[in-house]
């Protein structure tokens, strides 16, 4: 028939994609077979928070929440993963009783809840970061870092955050930025 196409060397199914999956000329195992496979392979879910775990309140549904706790009942990791530093993560979030590891700054660090401490660190050596932040000042860009697990920005950034940042997001920078006068001077003298 004109719906069957040739797909990897077998026949492709269109029913498959509407959910009804024979097993066969499917391409692929059954949905039960699948869903077996997962279960055993599963270790870890991780997560982003803003617009994925979390809602526009920046609470964990109670959908979300219980299909964590079943997960964590049956011994998968749940691992959020943010751009936020530790410090910076909602409570809804932090709060997780199951919650032991912490993807934070966008995938450079890796915190554990359980020993308090980063485990990974990927840090830029502060030379770069000073040159880095010379060379985007240029643009006339707002620029900050993370450095011992607090963020700073210039003084001129924090008081124009308006100008710089979404509406959604302006609380949650301004709480866990630090203002600092020349931001590249304050890497020199506090960076490592």
């Amino acid at each position: 028939s004109p719906d069957r196409r040739v797909l990897k060397g077998r026949r492709f199914n269109p029913a498959a994609l509407r959910g009804k999956d024979t097993g066969r000329n499917s391409g692929g195992p059954s949905r039960r077979k699948q869903g077996e496979d997962m279960k055993k392979k599963v270790r870890l879910i991780a997560s982003d928070l803003d617009g994925t775990l979390l809602d526009e309140q920046k609470q964990v549904s109670g959908r979300n929440r219980k299909a964590l706790e079943k997960a964590a009942q049956q011994g998968i990791l749940f691992v959020p993963a943010t751009g936020r530093i530790f410090s910076a993560i909602p409570e809804p979030v932090s709060e997780l009783p199951f919650v032991r590891y912490v993807i934070t700054v966008n995938g450079s660090g890796l915190y554990d809840r359980v020993q308090e401490k980063m485990l990974f660190e990927a840090k830029i050596p502060c030379k770069e970061a000073i040159r880095l932040c010379h060379f985007v000042r240029r643009y006339g860009t707002m620029f900050d870092c993370y450095l011992e697990g607090h963020g700073y920005m210039e003084r001129h950034f924090y008081e124009r955050i308006d100008e710089y940042c979404v509406e959604a997001l302006r609380s949650m920078v301004r709480a866990t930025r630090k203002p600092v006068e020349d931001l590249p001077a304050f890497i020199e003298e506090h960076g490592d």
